[in-house]
């Protein structure tokens, strides 16, 4: 009788034993940090539309489509948007802060379905260069004069990326200009 007492108390502290080491490893297992998802490239893409000027003229606008290529709907909100420019030179992106970029937001992408965005470059155009805007009659005239405006004085500009941290969607805003 001594002798299966013992058994079974050694047979009981072994299968404790192996138990929490059990417990353990599945607690360390299931809280230990995983890896973020890759940037998603193609779930928002974007084509470019057209340039202009907008708000009073001050400052150069660039109107965007983008298509929602997912099964869900989305939306674009400042709170987790991280704009960025696209240098040409550097072939890098440096990050944009409010003081020098506004974009029209929220931005409503139901699933597979396009809208609209404008990016405003907070890059004044000088007084000269407005007042000429306002006395040209053509559209297709005054873009002219934006386009060369802003490969003179912009010239290291090549796009914008914009990269929603939420989603982990990032967003290419090409060169169309």
């Amino acid at each position: 009788m001594r002798r299966v007492l013992i058994r079974a108390a050694v047979f009981g502290a072994s299968f404790a034993l192996t138990f929490g080491l059990f417990t353990l490893l599945v607690l360390w297992y299931l809280s230990r940090t995983k890896p973020l998802a890759p940037w998603d490239k193609t779930a928002i893409t974007a084509e470019f539309d057209r340039l202009g000027t907008e708000e009073d003229d001050h400052y150069p606008s660039f109107a965007f489509v983008l298509q929602n290529n997912t099964d869900h709907d989305y939306e674009l909100i400042k709170t987790s948007l991280i704009p960025n420019a696209k240098l040409l030179n550097q072939n890098s992106l440096s990050t944009i802060d409010d003081d020098h970029i506004s974009i029209r937001l929220p931005v409503f992408l139901p699933s597979k379905q396009r809208s609209r965005l404008v990016l405003y470059l907070k890059y004044e155009f000088p007084d000269t260069l407005r007042n000429h805007f306002r006395s040209v009659r053509k559209r297709e005239d005054g873009i002219a004069i934006i386009k060369k405006y802003l490969d003179e004085e912009i010239y290291n500009l090549n796009g914008f990326v914009l990269f929603d941290k939420h989603n982990r969607y990032e967003i290419t805003l090409p060169r169309g200009w």
